[in-house]
C-alpha cells in the first residue's frame, strides 16, 4: 500500500503539496485587497494548478488500489474529490495519510 511505503517527510510534503491549490485561490481572493503594486503570481497558478492535477491522480490511483475501501466508498471519494477537489484534497490527505502516519508512531 502507497501509506506503508511512504516515510514521515514524503506524507509531509505530500501534505504540503494538498494545501498549495487552496492557498492559491485564497492568494486570489484576498490578494487584490492587500497588494498595491499587483505581483506576477501566474508562475505560482501553473504550479498550482500542476500540483492539484497531480495530487488528484495520486489519491485516485491510490483509492483504486486501497483494499481498505468497499467499492462504493471509492467511487464516493473519487466523485468528491473530482468534484470538490480543492477542499477535499486536504480532507482527504488528512484523514488517510497523516492519520495513518500517527498510528504508525504511536506502534
Amino acid at each position: 500500500m502507497l501509506t506503508t511505503n511512504m516515510n514521515k517527510s514524503a506524507i509531509n510534503l505530500l501534505g504540503v503539496l494538498s494545501f498549495t491549490p487552496l492557498l492559491a485561490v485564497i492568494y486570489l481572493m484576498i490578494g487584490p485587497f492587500l497588494f498595491d503594486g499587483g505581483a506576477n503570481i501566474l508562475p505560482f497558478l501553473i504550479v498550482a494548478w500542476l500540483t492539484w492535477i497531480g495530487v488528484l491522480l495520486l489519491f485516485v490511483i491510490f483509492l483504486a488500489q486501497s483494499s481498505d475501501f468497499l467499492v462504493h466508498q471509492k467511487l464516493i471519494w473519487i466523485a468528491v474529490l473530482v468534484c470538490a477537489g480543492i477542499i477535499s484534497i486536504p480532507v482527504f490527505w488528512w484523514m488517510f495519510f497523516k492519520s495513518a502516519d500517527r498510528s504508525c508512531d504511536m506502534k
